[in-house]
């Protein structure tokens, strides 16, 4: 093919050719995008270094998806709690020595056995903290609101499934997001801030049933609780046999009462 033939058949086949040049870019990307995928599934944060750094491009990424006012960041206020946390999520045992040590407990207070009961001022990015956790491989869970669950439980049509629903594990139809893991714990978040639920005129501490239920039923680390009580709070507001329970129930973590607000 001479120079002006081949430049004949360039001009009669360009449509063509960017259509098929399209196509294949496309592909490419997808494949491209396909293979990150996969990747991304098969890595596994098992370590409070990788989950750690995981986090933190979660929380990048959280930022500004939520239009936060500012970038996330570690801070003083919540730097310790993200650490110890690390350790928690991932099963490590320094949870229970190094986490005691970097929150200012007595050693031997943790326990991984345990769930998360974080506490702190309003604002300072208890609910986030958790939800950036939330995938991780030692014991997902999903979140969901203490007055979202009351207002669910007060329908008609609703009412006892409620407690049926999260009396135990969630089974989850997405095992590879979850890092292989088949079933869930719960995360209630704003624990306290609901009031009593009503079902057909009838009257119940939803949350306090959740809890009893739970405690019987998948005592472990499969049930998170934020609220904005500090433990002593939760001592005064709640009698003995509920707050003992708690005890057994939960590690104890709290942000200093000074933490700043993230919302102003």
């Amino acid at each position: 093919m001479t120079e002006e033939e081949e430049q004949d058949w360039l001009a009669q086949n360009l449509p063509s050719l960017l259509v098929a040049g399209q196509k294949a870019k496309h592909h490419i990307l997808e494949g491209q995008k396909l293979a990150q995928k996969i990747a991304a599934a098969s890595f596994i944060p098992d370590t409070p270094e990788l989950l750690m750094a995981e986090v933190v491009k979660r929380g990048e990424a959280m930022a500004k998806q939520k239009f936060w006012r500012k970038p996330f960041s570690l801070t003083k206020w919540n730097e310790h709690i993200y650490q110890t946390l690390a350790y928690y999520f991932t099963g490590d045992a320094r949870f229970e020595t190094e986490g005691c040590e970097l929150m200012g407990v007595e050693p031997g207070v943790f326990d991984l056995r345990k769930g998360i009961l974080l506490s702190g001022p309003k604002g300072c990015g208890k609910t986030d903290m958790l939800e950036l956790f939330s995938r991780n491989p030692y014991a997902p869970y999903i979140v969901i609101s203490c007055l979202e669950l009351e207002m669910a439980y007060s329908k008609k049509e609703v009412g006892s499934n409620i407690i049926d629903q999260y009396a135990g594990l969630i089974p989850t139809q997405n095992v590879h997001h979850y890092y292989g893991k088949t079933h869930l714990g719960v995360q209630f978040d704003d624990f306290g801030a609901e009031g009593e639920a009503v079902h057909m005129g009838k009257r119940v501490n939803l949350m306090d049933v959740l809890l009893q239920t739970r405690y019987r039923i998948v005592r472990g680390p499969y049930t998170h609780l934020t609220t904005n009580a500090s433990e002593q709070g939760i001592q005064e507001a709640y009698d003995g046999r509920v707050y003992d329970r708690m005890i057994q129930m939960f590690n104890f973590i709290e942000f200093s009462p000074n933490a700043p607000s993230l919302r102003v």
